[in-house]
């Protein structure tokens, strides 16, 4: 069964304890991030200003 927390009222000390929060360092987290991107094309950039 799936456990839920009502966001107003978790801690870090929860996350940590019933998720396996962690804190991560490497430089390798989230690579993705790191890679060139295209440019958002116009199309795009109007959806995002909706």
């Amino acid at each position: 069964m799936t456990q839920s927390l009502v966001a107003e009222n978790v801690t870090l000390e929860q996350l940590i304890l019933l998720y396996g929060l962690e804190l991560v360092d490497s430089e390798e987290f989230f690579r993705e991030w790191q890679y060139y991107l295209p440019e958002l094309t116009s199309l795009e950039k109007q959806l995002l200003d909706c």
